[in-house]
């Protein structure tokens, strides 16, 4: 009896601890998608003023310090 509720116990926290990285991970990768967003909406703006490509666009961000 001990040991089942031990061996439960334990695979409870192997199951917390799944959640809890696939937890972080969504977190992590909707913040990735909404920076890029926010990059390619930059990008557009920058390609649209100075009609310049994409290549272009992210020479000019490795040029001008942040």
């Amino acid at each position: 009896m001990l040991l089942e509720l031990y061996a439960t116990a334990v695979e409870a926290l192997r199951s917390l601890s799944r959640y809890v990285q696939a937890h972080d991970l969504v977190v992590q990768l909707r913040g990735a998608v909404e920076s890029r967003a926010v990059i390619d909406q930059a990008k557009g703006i920058i390609m649209g003023s100075l009609a310049i490509s994409g290549d272009a666009t992210f020479s000019c961000w490795r040029v001008v310090p942040a």
